[in-house]
């Protein structure tokens, strides 16, 4: 049974809200491994995979129910940091964003 076109679209949004936060923590490990963190930078890799892992679930739920998948934009992430606690703020912050 195809989902209404404003959950639809919810949906939609949801995904392209989780593949920006891969790549997100996917450049908050560049960050990390830049500055010679090896350890951080693999763990906001893992992150980054997860939130791709949660985007193909949604993407997923949309196609079964047979709606179309509309992924939007998605804005560059932030790349100026200047502290690992800078770092962690960005992801606390990015989380709760999604999360909402």
């Amino acid at each position: 049974m195809k989902l209404p076109d404003d959950l639809a679209r919810a949906f939609n949004d949801q995904i392209t809200m989780e593949l920006a936060s891969s790549v997100a923590y996917l450049q908050m490990a560049a960050y990390f491994e830049g500055e010679n963190l090896i350890g951080m930078g693999s763990w906001m890799k893992a992150q980054a995979e997860e939130e791709k892992v949660h985007a193909h679930r949604f993407f997923k739920f949309v196609l079964d129910r047979g709606n179309p998948v509309n992924i939007g934009a998605i804005d560059a992430p932030r790349s100026d940091f200047e502290s690992v606690e800078q770092v962690f703020e960005s992801a606390l912050a990015q989380e709760q964003r999604v999360t909402k």
